[in-house]
């Protein structure tokens, strides 16, 4: 394939702003995985140390009653909390300004829905657990290999629909806070260990009336699927992405804003859109981008 490289202004600032992106990420997540507040909680005659749930406040352990060993914890967790918030303040100004860079540099082309719906996993902390399908992956393949993306990217319209695969059963708590996104519109198909998400843009498309029909109708067939057939073999086929090589890419929106995407290597991309009948938006662009040299065989 004979591809347009990215100028190296615009080269330099993907590499420095995907960079800092997943520090940011990472901060994000080791806060995440600290959990909610602790605070000294008495009980009759007793005090104990109680965590909340990072992701549910209203869940609630309980560490043990207070001690020298348990006034240790709680200063341990506040002295690692206050580090991890500082630098996430630190590295969220520095985000801020290397976002804005990324619009003025062109140095992105995903959807800004796209972008909603992965920061939304991932305040959720199931982003690192979930593989995405379809075109939006196509995104972070483009945005690894230092290539321009294809007009069919650049220049298509706002993709309506989103295939996201979440690798345990979601808690109803968690499918409630999706329902309750005003950017995107989810669908949330669970089985017994996995569940599969059907995310909807929310903004108004751009599509011509008869295409925004067979996009609905998809839509509808694709869920319908989903809940009476494919339900039973739900775990199975996450069972198969858990054991298909990942891929993951902070990808880069046209307004500039970034997310940590994941989803298959672009080599067994086309064999589960084939499984599920969806597609990406041009057959073409998968083709191309695995005769770049960055999915070349080495």
């Amino acid at each position: 394939m004979e591809g347009q490289y990215l100028s190296n202004t615009t080269t330099k600032q993907v590499i420095d702003a995907t960079r800092a992106f997943r520090e940011l990420v990472a901060v994000r997540r080791n806060l995440q995985r600290l959990g909610g507040s602790m605070y000294w909680k008495p009980s009759g005659h007793y005090v104990y140390l109680a965590q909340r749930s990072y992701h549910d406040s209203q869940k609630v352990v309980h560490l043990g009653l207070r001690s020298a060993e348990t006034e240790r914890i709680y200063e341990q967790f506040e002295a690692e909390r206050a580090k991890l918030q500082q630098r996430e303040k630190a590295l969220s100004e520095r985000i801020a300004i290397y976002e804005r860079m990324n619009k003025a540099v062109r140095a992105g082309t995903a959807s800004s829905q796209v972008i909603e719906a992965i920061n939304l996993l991932e305040g959720l902390g199931i982003s690192d657990d979930s593989r995405w399908l379809g075109t939006p992956a196509l995104y972070a393949y483009w945005q690894s290999t230092g290539y321009e993306a294809p007009k069919a990217l650049k220049e298509g319209d706002e993709i309506a629909y989103f295939l996201v695969f979440v690798m345990h059963k979601l808690e109803a708590q968690t499918i409630l806070k999706l329902k309750r996104s005003k950017a995107v519109t989810y669908h949330a198909v669970t089985s017994n260990h996995s569940s599969v998400l059907i995310i909807k843009s929310s903004k108004e498309s751009r599509h011509e009336e008869d295409k925004a029909k067979a996009l609905r109708s998809a839509h509808d067939t694709l869920m319908a699927y989903l809940q009476q057939t494919a339900r039973e073999f739900l775990d199975a086929l996450c069972e198969e992405l858990i054991h298909t090589p990942a891929f993951e890419q902070v990808v880069i929106s046209k307004t500039g804003k970034m997310g940590l995407m994941k989803t298959v290597e672009p080599q067994s991309l086309q064999a589960f859109n084939t499984l599920l009948g969806i597609d990406t938006i041009d057959n073409g662009v998968l083709s191309d981008l695995l005769s770049t040299n960055r999915f070349q065989p080495k």
